[in-house]
């Protein structure tokens, strides 16, 4: 038997959003992968720094694993609940899988929310 492995393959990469009031903004990652990757999500404010995000105190992660013949699909949503303009700035998916002999592999996407004024 051949064991075969694949780094982690952005498939669908989120999209930007313009924010116009109070609303929930969603952003999806989708990677295939061998092994399965673990996909992270990173928030760099517009005034810089960053943060990983984890599910609560605004924002909620789900994700779904689809295993296909050759790959395994991962698809993560990022939900940012009631985002508003302090909200704007580029969030990142990151996906990692570790394969024998501890090479890891390392797929990411961007999105941005860009605050609008709603007075236009």
């Amino acid at each position: 038997m051949i064991l075969f492995l694949a780094p982690p393959n952005l498939e669908e990469m989120p999209q930007d959003y313009a924010l116009f009031g109070i609303e929930d903004v969603v952003f999806t990652c989708k990677f295939r992968s061998l092994p399965e990757a673990t996909v992270t999500w990173t928030y760099f404010p517009e005034n810089g720094g960053s943060t990983q995000l984890a599910s609560g105190a605004g924002y909620m992660i789900s994700s779904e694993v689809m295993k296909g013949q050759d790959y395994i699909f991962v698809t993560s949503n990022l939900t940012v609940l009631r985002a508003v303009r302090s909200n704007a700035g580029r969030y990142v998916c990151n996906a990692t899988n570790n394969v024998p002999n501890y090479i890891e592999a390392v797929s990411y996407g961007m999105a941005q929310i860009f605050a609008q004024d709603s007075s236009k």
